[in-house]
């Protein structure tokens, strides 16, 4: 992480306990010199709006609020204003002046605290059509959401995340979510006859695992931390919610954007859960997933990647993805090898590997590239999935 932004980060802090100590204080403004860097002013403006949300929707008072994902904005402590030198020489209207990266900072830090809420609602409220319709608030010119049912799943052959969602009473809501825009040029210049560049971001959304029939059980199985299983589609849901509301405001940037990018967001929502049901998944089931390949389940605990299968094949079958991205709480197995503040990278493309670990430095996340190496590849011919 840049140390100007842990720099900035621990200002944020400061600037957020001084305003908690002084309740009667409803606003502040925060000045930023005409020497500090769009990349500096843009994590300043992320950093504090995110240290003033609060997510209180669950206390006594607030509990009418507690299905109320959409009205994050509202849970702010106090009104922030970001005053720019006005000598600033980048402050002119377009991308990337002054103006605009501290409506980027907005959008992004907005982006996040909508998907914060989203993983802090406990299972009982964010069941899987919950999840599926706080995706649908975004729908706008800029954003069309798709919901596929159990039934249409069942039409793809999706048995693989269907089987995942068998045993609970809450039925799956699969997610397509895709950038569009009314501004994109229609016109028949040679840039716009390109083919655009699919980047698919897909995100792990089991609301709620139980473990299934292997059932987390134990003092150390965490089993009460399961509402957090589906952080993944959270981050990608999170991610078009600030996508749509800076390309809403940045009519040139969107239409620049998706007249080269198609960008599309995938979620197989459901629960892991236990029940008597005839189609219930078993230990030692074999099941087959949407590709057409057979799966043995030696641990109903596994069932992330029984969800993502079928979600990568939709993405690659059913929207011919260029890139795609899977963001996933898959196993705790990670934190052993990275620790609690760093996200292992899996990747077959050193290209976007190292896009990827590029934009993270600049973000502020830890990324730490993990091996793919051919001898180390397990034999197709066979290979069950635990």
């Amino acid at each position: 992480v840049p140390s100007s932004m842990q720099q900035i980060r621990g200002l944020s802090t400061i600037v957020n306990n001084l305003m908690k100590e002084n309740k009667s204080f409803k606003s502040c403004a925060v000045y930023v010199p005409s020497h500090c860097s769009h990349l500096d002013t843009q994590s300043l403006v992320e950093s504090l709006n995110l240290c003033n949300h609060v997510d209180d929707r669950f206390k006594v008072s607030n509990i009418d609020q507690r299905d109320n994902n959409d009205n994050h904005k509202k849970r702010n402590q106090y009104a922030v204003s970001i005053v720019r030198d006005s000598t600033d020489a980048n402050a002119t209207a377009g991308v990337d002046s002054s103006d605009d990266v501290i409506k980027r900072g907005e959008c992004i830090s907005s982006g996040v605290c909508f998907a914060r809420e989203l993983v802090n609602s406990p299972a009982n409220v964010l069941t899987p059509k919950r999840l599926a319709s706080s995706a649908q608030s975004l729908q706008s010119d800029f954003v069309n959401i798709s919901i596929l049912n159990e039934q249409q799943c069942a039409d793809l052959n999706m048995y693989a995340y269907l089987s995942v969602s068998a045993c609970s009473n809450n039925a799956p809501h699969f997610i397509h979510m895709n950038l569009t825009a009314p501004t994109v040029s229609n016109n028949n210049d040679s840039s716009s006859k390109k083919k655009k560049k699919k980047i698919v971001l897909i995100g792990k959304g089991v609301c709620f695992d139980s473990g299934g029939y292997n059932l987390k059980a134990g003092a150390g199985s965490l089993i009460e931390n399961m509402k957090y299983d589906m952080s993944g589609s959270a981050a990608v849901i999170g991610a078009f919610a600030a996508l749509s509301t800076y390309l809403e405001s940045n009519p040139l940037l969107a239409e620049q954007m998706l007249n080269h990018y198609d960008i599309h967001g995938c979620v197989a929502a459901c629960e892991n859960m236990i029940s008597g049901k005839e189609t219930a998944m078993h230990p030692g089931d074999v099941i087959q997933s949407a590709e057409g390949l057979t799966i043995e389940v030696t641990n109903t605990d596994a069932e992330g990647r029984l969800t993502l299968a079928d979600a990568i094949w939709y993405a690659r079958h059913k929207l011919d993805g260029d890139v795609i991205i899977d963001l996933a709480t898959l196993t705790g197995a990670m934190k052993v090898a990275t620790g609690k503040k760093i996200a292992g990278l899996f990747c077959n493309s050193d290209e976007l590997a190292n896009d990827l670990l590029s934009n993270a430095y600049n973000a502020g996340e830890r990324l730490w590239r993990m091996p793919l190496f051919d001898d180390c590849a397990v034999d197709p011919e066979n290979t069950y999935m635990s």
